[in-house]
């Protein structure tokens, strides 16, 4: 919850005591929650607090802010708002974070295999580098261990690999429209309305999210990265896909509040 680099208060309240609760102050956030441990003092549930029990906590925590310099007083039409609005949160936790969990051979098997799946295609600076040609192999080979985990969505050691095969398997649904997509491009008059209404559907049932999804990462040969995360699709396919969804978003939105934007794609 929050961002990487937020600032975050744990204040434990009463000190000693099971609840505690968390303070976001540039989110203008605070989640109340209650942690259970066992006689060992091991953490053995986490349970949501009502966040009203904890409002006057919140208050007190933002009086201790004034003089913060990080501190962002909200203002809108002369009201002012708490910089740490009362709230709960809710953490969830995989089977295999829990300290009842025991691996097994057969946990231990698919971990092996789901690591060893992801590194097929990833360097040493764990960065994904893949044609269309190796996204179809990679799902190929590991089509059928996938399905294998179906029943195991709730373990943490297998959701990079549950991801990325999802992920593959996103893309290379779209992979049928790559003639189409060309296609439009190629068709692509500015302001024409009927190039936009030729390829509507196109851009809304199918290929809608290219060009907010991935940058252009290098033209030579074409390298789309996607942009949050580490996968880099090599290949002039990927082009005609971007290049699409790009023009048909920027003519769509044209004379909108949203044209900077998309013009700036």
């Amino acid at each position: 919850m929050g961002f990487p680099h937020e600032k975050v208060e744990i204040r434990n309240i009463p000190v000693g005591s099971e609840n505690y609760y968390l303070c976001y102050p540039h989110l203008c956030y605070a989640c109340g929650y209650i942690v259970k441990r066992n006689e060992a003092g091991e953490i053995i549930e986490i349970v949501n607090q009502s966040a009203l029990k904890i409002k006057k906590e919140v208050d007190e925590y933002e009086q201790t802010l004034e003089d913060d310099p990080d501190y962002i007083n909200l203002k809108f039409l002369n009201e002012f708002y708490p910089i740490a609005e009362p709230d709960s949160i809710e953490l969830y936790v995989y089977d295999d974070e829990k300290i009842t969990f025991r691996e097994t051979a057969e946990y231990n098997l698919k971990k092996i295999q789901a690591e060893q799946a992801i590194a097929e295609i990833t360097n040493s600076y764990k960065q994904i580098f893949v044609t269309k040609e190796e996204i179809e192999a990679w799902i190929s080979r590991h089509h059928d261990f996938y399905w294998t985990l179906q029943y195991d969505w709730n373990t943490l050691a297998f959701k990079p690999f549950q991801s990325l095969y999802f992920w593959f398997q996103y893309i290379a649904d779209d992979f049928k429209h790559i003639r189409k997509a060309q296609q439009a491009v190629n068709e692509y008059i500015p302001f024409d309305e009927a190039w936009l209404v030729k390829y509507d559907r196109l851009y809304f049932t199918a290929l809608m999210g290219w060009e907010s999804g991935y940058e252009v990462f290098h033209e030579a040969p074409f390298i789309l990265k996607q942009e949050f995360g580490n996968i880099h699709l090599i290949g002039e396919e990927f082009r005609g896909l971007y290049e699409f969804s790009r023009l048909f978003a920027k003519e769509y939105y044209r004379g909108t509040e949203y044209e900077d934007h998309f013009n700036s794609l």
